[in-house]
């Protein structure tokens, strides 16, 4: 084929054009091809110095205040370094992989999205996007939720009243927008990477600092793995998941853009510098959090640290400023994909049209993501999610599948290796292609390569070159400059022949046409296809040939049809044949209808002629000049099969669908344009196309005419293969090769399966371990409730809308042919107690006091879902000092008030009132509402419950704070210090002021049997309790119905923390004040002329007694009953 002007796809050189070792095109052939990229960010700029410092940067951003909770406490010492080794050495490797392929057969990608669409198609492409875009913009959204905490975090150590979350994380938003809009790309960001660099180690130092000194204070570390066996597996997997995410971006091809050449050799060197230097810092980071708080290191460790005040903001500070650097990196592929398309390419990033539009699509970006991040501040739960979910296979299952595919296409030389998908074609196809030499290494790499295919035998195997064109003339080149070798294609030919022949099991060959060029003097042309037949006549089967346009340029049609031997039909040059049992070869003539080859009178060559008329606006019929896309094929070059063709094209593949054959379509010209260029397309390809997708049978289309080759899979799953031209081939090269068809290996089909079901199984449970924990319980209505709550809006009753539902399924009972009795009923024993005859998965054992709307999507109820639970047990008289202390807890905690006097609608002069949960019952004390109505499953979605009095001074106090330490202590159960000089209370209590938490006291001689045992440790009132979640679940148990009161509970509560005297303790940085306000005490009756007062303190003396004797003899018998030897005292 002759071609005008530049061709529209990259012009290949095989396999030369690739190296996956070093992913460089060699300089040669890199002169001949040429790859536009579009974008509107910059490309080949950067230094490998400069993204290697920016990677270290971006992965040691304030998200490494997490990584010790996160990827050490599930896993512990032992297997968490372990881990961390072999996760850290697997992500380099298959980022080192990855990077490896930024070039491919001239190639070179700067998107990943690009990258994969390339070789696996437009449905991976966007799988891969969609991928990416979750990924980053949730990652964003992480990256503003955790610049709003580092701010409120610097808030709250300057004011004892801090603002909102979401006012910071607007806040945040805004500072993001800025920086993004002024620095538009990551080559943008050369000039703040030394910033960001002295940010990090800043924080870093200070950090560690703190960490060692926390560490070496305190003496009581727990590394111990919490939690059931169960509970324990989930987690590791979760840490397993975490140390993947910490490890890998999925924008490696994005950030190698910037590189300058050589892109793979530079970005391997800025990976090296991730995974040494910025790998030891996070990683240091991790262990040194561990190792400083053991198991209880908290989720975000700047709350834990001990100070100074000065510290913590420094680092808070540092760490925001640095998120503004590292948020850009991770954000910017998006950035990318929406400058590219809406700014003006052709002008600069900073000219007056770009800014506006760069204004408009980053105030998108930040404004939508900061709104999203803001109304759902817990939108870290959906970072883990997909962080988990699309990270893995962007960064370790697509490199592996880019690179057994890359494998597969463009191996290195000799050899040039397709393997079709067994999958769609239910055959293999490989194609052995450009043999630069055949030596021993060449033939082992071949042994190799075949051994791929599990060492089956082929059913059949065949030769195949296309586009000899041999001419006994001098070297010369194409109309667009390509050199051809013209007497070097013989050779080609020869050595094709020799090849084929040493194989010993090709049953034919084909020949895709163009065996003679159209430069061959005329009056040679006879004896030049005569000896080219000849040269095919040598080979050891039958050759297929087909005619091209340079054939027909030198001898007519019904000449060659003769020369070529073609198995013709009525003087057609189409014809079919079937090497085998169960396949069939479908050879088309591209030149059915055309100007050459015909007499110029001949019907068909005048048809050809009114195509072109219409089609091609040039008075040269072989010029594409003012024509555009795929109308480019309309060249006199170039021919149509016709409808007469059509009509015998479709009765052959009617009868090989009959016949059940698999059929393989034959053509000189390609037959779609993504396998080849658009001047080298049939004219009718789209009819031949329709036709051919309209049944199941065609499996591969092969075509020549294309000197540069292509190769495509279209959206039916036919592989279109168009061949390299041997006439293109310089000396001592070669273009030639065989197929061998093979039987689907059923072996492979069922490892897929397994291996799908496997990843299937892994990425199931990390989304699983990624959702919050959110859970309801069960409510028993009786009956005759049910049947008359009435939905006021659609004015049905319950009992109606059961009885439809009634009437449904017995409808549809009854339309079935199955009888409901033949199933086995439902019972399951592990369910909880009277819900084992539901199936498990509808049942909900937990529940929590979040309150939710009464419309919209359940989904969408819950802007924040508190941490906390805070309860007061209260009368109206209280309402200032209570109003002042619901005003220290934050938006994390949901308030419950218990109200002893039955008034609860005059709280509504308080705002906060409106949101809070209250329970009314008279005269009844907080234990009494505590047994009733704060279940341990009820409360189960709390992290701690504080259960308070009504009488408290809460000036020095703050909650957030109060959890932080009770975090860092590892307390289970606690209480604020209480002021010394207020009220009576035990030495315990009392607040210390040289301490943040104190465990242990003296008291007065005598009163402590045990230093370890109340009321010395293990011991705090019950005036202002803190339980965690698992102390409470003891606690509620241990609470008696009767008693009421709780007296004698705080001796007690050791029962359900082990070591008691390491688990409770009272935190003195935290203090409040006992004001003794009796006023639930003045609740009691007088009688025998006793004050109300003298009659409740007398009831909770005798509940004092009646505890501590039910619990010694509660003890007492249980040991009795094992056969042991109870001890002298269980209680005090």
């Amino acid at each position: 084929m002759d071609q005008a002007g530049p061709t529209e796809f990259v012009v290949g050189n095989g396999v030369e054009a690739l190296s996956l070792e070093s992913g460089q095109a060699p300089a040669e052939s890199q002169k001949q091809q040429e790859y536009v990229i579009t974008s509107a960010h910059a490309v080949d700029k950067d230094s490998w110095q400069q993204v290697g410092l920016m990677l270290v940067t971006g992965f040691n951003c304030a998200y490494v205040f997490s990584f010790s909770n996160l990827m050490l406490v599930p896993l512990g010492w032992a297997w968490g370094l372990t881990c961390l080794a072999v996760i850290g050495a697997f992500a380099c490797y298959a980022n080192w992989l990855l990077s490896g392929l930024h070039v491919i057969d001239g190639h070179r990608f700067i998107r990943y999205r690009d990258l994969m669409g390339f070789v696996f198609g437009r449905r991976m492409y966007y799988l891969t996007w969609f991928l990416q875009f979750m990924t980053l913009l949730l990652g964003n959204m992480g990256f503003i939720l955790l610049g709003g905490r580092a701010l409120k975090e610097i808030n709250s150590e300057f004011s004892n009243s801090p603002l909102r979350l979401q006012v910071f994380i607007l806040a945040t938003g805004v500072v993001y927008f800025i920086f993004a809009y002024l620095v538009p790309t990551m080559s943008a960001m050369r000039n703040w990477l030394a910033t960001s660099a002295v940010l990090t180690v800043t924080y870093v130092v200070v950090l560690v600092a703190i960490l060692v000194k926390d560490g070496k204070a305190n003496k009581t570390k727990d590394y111990n793995i919490h939690g059931s066996e169960v509970e324990k597996v989930f987690n590791a997997f979760g840490a397993i998941a975490a140390i993947l995410v910490c490890n890998t971006s999925g924008l490696l091809p994005e950030i190698q853009s910037t590189l300058r050449k050589p892109v793979v050799a530079n970005m391997r060197k800025a990976l090296m510098m991730q995974y040494t230097v910025g790998l030891a810092v996070y990683y240091g980071i991790s262990i040194a959090g561990y190792w400083a708080y053991g198991s209880s290191v908290s989720e975000y460790l700047p709350y834990q640290l001990s100070g100074p005040r000065w510290g913590n903001v420094l680092i808070n500070s540092t760490a925001f400023l640095q998120s503004v650097v590292s948020q850009q990196m991770f954000c910017a592929p998006i950035h990318e994909a929406l400058d590219t398309k809406f700014q003006k390419l052709d002008e600069g990033m900073f000219s007056k049209a770009n800014l506006r539009r760069r204004f408009a699509l980053r105030a998108l970006v930040f404004g939508l993501n900061t709104f999203v991040t803001a109304l759902f501040p817990f939108m870290g739960d959906f970072v883990n999610l997909f962080g988990s979910f699309t990270l893995f296979p962007l960064t370790f299952v697509f490199p592996s599948m880019v690179f057994i595919k890359v494998r597969q296409l463009l191996l290195p030389p000799p050899l040039f290796l397709l393997s079709l998908s067994q999958e769609i074609l239910e055959v293999e196809l490989v194609l052995v292609n450009r043999y630069y030499s055949v030596s021993a290494h060449d033939l082992l790499q071949l042994a190799a390569q075949m051994a791929t295919l599990g060492g089956l035998q082929p059913l059949f195997s065949f030769g195949v070159i296309s586009d000899v064109q041999y001419a006994d003339i001098p070297d010369g080149h194409s109309f667009s400059g390509v050199p051809r070798y013209y007497r070097h294609s013989m050779q080609v030919l020869q050595r094709a022949i020799s090849k084929w022949n040493d194989h010993k099991k090709l049953q034919f060959s084909m020949n895709f046409g163009d065996i003679v060029d159209g430069f061959c003097p005329k009056d040679k042309s006879l004896i030049t296809v005569q000896k080219v037949v000849k040269e095919f006549d040598r080979f050891n089967g039958p050759t297929y040939h087909m005619i091209g346009n340079h054939c027909l340029y030198n001898l007519p049609r019904s000449k060659l049809i003769s020369l070529l031997k073609l198995p013709s039909i009525h003087g057609h040059a189409y014809y079919d044949f079937s090497p085998c049992p169960g396949y069939r070869f479908i050879v088309l003539d591209a030149y059915e209808i055309s100007t050459i080859g015909w007499p110029q009178g001949h019907p068909n060559t005048l048809a050809a002629m009114q195509i072109l008329e219409a089609k091609n606006p040039n008075s040269d019929k072989n010029s594409p000049n003012g024509m555009v896309g795929l109308e480019k094929r309309f060249l006199k070059f170039n021919g149509a099969v016709g409808k007469e063709q059509l009509l015998w094209l479709d009765d052959a593949l009617q009868d090989s669908t009959k016949n059940e054959q698999k059929v393989v379509i034959c053509c000189h010209l390609p037959l779609h344009p993504k396998a080849a260029s658009a001047k080298a397309l049939l004219w009718d390809y789209e009819d031949v196309l329709n036709l051919i997708h309209s049944y199941k049978c065609v499996k591969a289309c092969f075509a020549g005419h294309d000197h540069k080759g292509g190769y495509t899979v279209d959206s039916h799953g036919i592989h279109h293969r168009v061949f390299e031209a041997a006439l293109e081939c310089p000396p001592e090269s070669n273009a030639y090769g065989y197929i061998d068809v093979v039987l689907p290996r059923k072996s492979n089909e069922s490892m897929r399966i397994i291996i799908s079901t496997v990843i299937g199984i892994v990425l199931g449970y990390l989304i699983g371990i990624s959702f919050p924990t959110v859970s309801i319980t069960k409510l028993h209505f009786p009956s005759s409730i049910v049947s008359y709550i009435e939905d006021r809006n659609s004015g049905l009753t319950t009992q109606t809308l059961l009885n439809r539902a009634w009437d449904s399924s017995n409808r549809n009972r009854n339309n079935s042919t199955s009888n409901t009795d033949d199933y086995p009923k439902i019972y399951v024993p592990t369910n909880p107690r009277g819900a084992e005859r539901l199936p498990p998965c509808i049942v909900v054992p937990e529940s929590d006091f979040y309150l939710r709307r009464l419309w919209g999507n359940p989904d969408e109820d819950l802007i924040v879902q508190q941490k906390y639970l805070v309860t007061f047990t209260v009368g109206y008289e209280q309402k200032n000092n209570i109003d002042a202390a619901v005003k220290k807890f934050s938006e994390n905690f949901t308030i419950l008030l218990f109200h002893y006097d039955g008034r609860t609608t005059e709280w509504d002069e308080f705002e906060w009132s409106k949101r809070a949960i209250h329970v009314s019952a008279r005269k009844q004390t907080k234990w009494w509402y505590a047994k009733r109505f704060l279940h341990p499953d009820i409360v189960a979605r709390y992290e701690y419950i504080f259960i308070w009095d009504e009488d408290l001074g809460l000036e020095h106090f703050d909650a957030e704070e109060y959890i932080k330490l009770v975090k860092k202590h590892g307390l289970e159960i606690s209480q604020p210090g209480l002021e010394p000089n207020n009220g009576l209370t035990w030495q315990m209590t009392k607040r210390r002021g040289d301490h943040e938490v104190h465990k242990e006291t003296e008291e007065r001689p005598g009163w402590c049997a045990d230093p370890h045992l109340p009321p010395c440790a293990a011991f705090v009132e019950i005036m202002a309790t803190v339980f965690s979640r698992d102390a409470w679940r003891c606690v509620w148990h241990m609470i008696q119905n009767d008693l009421v009161h709780g007296w004698g509970l705080d001796f007690a509560l050791r029962k359900c923390v082990e070591p008691a005297h390491e688990k409770i303790g009272v935190v003195d940085a935290q203090w409040i004040v006992h004001q003794v306000v009796p006023s639930l005490g003045n609740q009691g009756q007088a009688e025998k002329g006793k004050a109300p007062w003298e009659g409740v303190r007398e009831r909770c003396r005798k509940e004092w007694a009646i505890f501590q004797s039910r619990l010694s003899d509660a003890e007492r018998a249980y040991y009795l009953s094992m056969g042991i030897a109870p001890p002298n005292s269980t209680v005090t």
